[in-house]
């Protein structure tokens, strides 16, 4: 691989190459060989006093086994208020092409499909960021249309799950994040607030009743506040709260904290997860573990 940053009068221009071979042997998946070739171009260009910059860029990728050569050009643009204060944008395109085992695996309750196309996408954000010692804003709005996704389905319990090019999906959002440092008696307090919304349009659904991942696992609110409490120097505590709601599983609220105590060679920790007990699941509808805790003791020599 090559990567190489030229800086001139007209801006910075950033230019790689990379190459290489994947080789499998393996008495589930089979004997395969891989080559892929990997070029990207890109230019920053400054205007205003160097406030505002635009960087257009294009990648070429080839994979021997895998298709023609693919093109994914794309955009950033940036505007520093001041110090403290960016806004920005970009818009991109890219592809992912089937892993060996979404093409080859098998076993009792799984099975590839050597037919699979690449997943292919084109995405865009535009958003704020404010920075400064103490606080730390982001706020972003984005939009990303996917085809062929990859996922593992069927239409029953009894079936097994095998790979398919399932749907295209349009998604929409939000992310907002707040950070904040509070400095008291020589301690930082850190308070940070995080949130997701997701708006999800399935397009040529095809019916299919269960996934591992894009139809079951639909967020649609996502919140996380966290708060990490130092009482002194040696001793520290954590808390964590999470609100997940979802279009078609439901609402829940997950709290864990934790607390620490270091001394010399000695660190005594204390963990209780999930402490209101609540049943949910993350993904793959795998139930979460219910309400639990971890002690543990830890001596350095």
């Amino acid at each position: 691989s090559f990567d190489s940053t030229l800086s001139s009068s007209f801006g910075l221009t950033g230019l790689g190459i990379d190459f290489s071979r994947i080789s499998i042997r393996s008495n589930n998946l089979g004997n395969h060989d891989r080559e892929m070739l990997n070029f990207f171009l890109e230019h920053r260009f400054l205007f205003i006093n160097e406030k505002f910059d635009i960087t257009p860029g294009i990648v070429f990728n080839k994979f021997s086994d895998f298709g023609d050569l693919q093109i994914f050009p794309g955009i950033d643009i940036g505007f520093q208020l001041n110090k403290k204060l960016r806004f920005y944008g970009n818009i991109g395109s890219t592809y992912r092409i089937p892993t060996y085992t979404d093409l080859y695996y098998s076993d009792s309750t799984t099975i590839g499909n050597s037919d699979l196309e690449s997943e292919e996408s084109n995405s865009s954000e535009i958003g704020v960021r404010y920075l400064s010692p103490a606080v730390t804003i982001s706020f972003a709005f984005f939009k990303r249309k996917s085809k062929n996704l990859i996922d593992y389905v069927k239409n029953n319990e009894e079936e097994l799950w095998k790979a398919e090019n399932i749907q295209h999906l349009a998604t929409s959002g939000i992310d907002f994040e707040f950070i904040h440092l509070i400095r008291i008696n020589e301690l930082t307090h850190q308070f940070k607030i995080g949130y997701s919304y997701l708006k999800n349009k399935f397009i040529d659904d095809n019916n299919i009743k269960l996934s591992r991942y894009s139809i079951n696992n639909d967020l649609k609110h996502h919140l996380i506040g966290t708060y990490s409490l130092p009482i002194s120097k040696k001793i520290g505590a954590y808390f964590a709260y999470k609100y997940v709601e979802r279009n078609q599983g439901g609402s829940y609220t997950v709290i864990d904290c934790s607390t620490q105590f270091s001394t010399g060679k000695v660190n005594i920790s204390l963990y209780l997860n999930n402490i209101l007990n609540t049943e949910y699941w993350e993904s793959n509808l795998v139930p979460m573990p219910m309400g639990n805790g971890l002690f543990g003791i830890t001596y350095s020599l």
